[in-house]
């Protein structure tokens, strides 16, 4: 069982994409979430297990850095973004 995630281009402009790999039992769900500097969520989304690519637009976000974190079963992956608009 494993779990990994890439966020390019980062720093994110306007978009970016979150691709993100869960090896894990086709039973559990996967969350990715974003979180700011402070720990509050500002954004999540439900993944299916497998390999996928999910589109992020940097329009609901204010210039600064963030935590992107793919979260499935007990395993878990967290990445930096900065944002600059």
């Amino acid at each position: 069982e494993s779990i990994s995630l890439q966020c390019s281009p980062n720093p994110v402009y306007r978009e970016s994409d979150i691709a993100f790999e869960t090896k894990i039992p086709a039973h559990t769900p996967g969350t990715i979430e974003i979180f700011n500097i402070r720990g509050q969520m500002v954004a999540a989304l439900n993944v299916v297990p497998g390999t996928g690519t999910t589109h992020m637009s940097s329009t609901i976000l204010a210039n600064g850095i963030y935590l992107c974190r793919l979260k499935s079963g007990v395993q878990s992956a967290v990445k930096r973004i900065s944002v600059t608009k």
